[in-house]
């Protein structure tokens, strides 16, 4: 309905905020209210992703990501979706993936 995708605006808008001032749990929150009424859920899970991913939540950020590239129909985005796999399996100690995604994502090697 109108009032759904009006409403997922106003969460996604505020889980966008909250991360840009380092409030991931906050900013996680609204994301995931934000989903189940959005036709975009590709793009809200990977900004969940993004989110768990700044607070250092490796195995959050992956499991969302992955999901989030599940969900995503587009090369291109699931492009931008390999590159932030590669950063956070980097950051999260696993270079061997790391690798991988990027070179899934057009980073080679």
């Amino acid at each position: 309905t109108e009032v759904d995708f009006k409403l997922s605006y106003v969460y996604e808008e505020a889980g966008k905020f909250y991360s840009s001032q380092g409030q991931q749990d906050r900013a996680i929150g609204y994301f995931q209210q934000a989903i189940p009424l959005s036709k975009d859920q590709d793009k809200l899970t990977y900004f969940m992703g993004v989110a768990y991913s700044l607070k250092k939540d490796y195995p959050k950020a992956i499991a969302t990501l992955e999901k989030a590239l599940s969900l995503t129909v587009k090369e291109d985005n699931k492009g931008n979706i390999y590159r932030t796999l590669a950063r956070v399996y980097q950051d999260a100690g696993n270079p061997e993936k790391a690798a991988e995604y990027a070179q899934r994502g057009g980073l080679g090697q």
